[in-house]
């Protein structure tokens, strides 16, 4: 596996935790009290991941590139 498949990779994590985060923002419109704020907490913290793994995925793929250019 090169850098641009790992970064292919981070970005397929990426949109898997998006996807997670839409199913549990629908959980959340009918939760109430504590359930409520934990699925809150838990988004927020699945949309921090989701970033981290954009700019990772992001990052590798450019790097790859730049590599590429730089050696042809």
């Amino acid at each position: 596996m090169n850098l641009k498949q790992l970064g292919a990779e981070y970005l397929n994590s990426e949109q898997r935790l998006r996807r997670r985060i839409d199913q549990l923002r629908r959980l959340q419109s009918g939760a109430e009290g504590e359930a409520r704020k934990k699925l809150t907490s838990r988004i927020n913290y699945l949309y921090s991941i989701a970033a981290e793994s954009h700019a990772i995925g992001q990052y590798l793929i450019e790097y790859y590139d730049r590599g590429n250019s730089v050696a042809n």
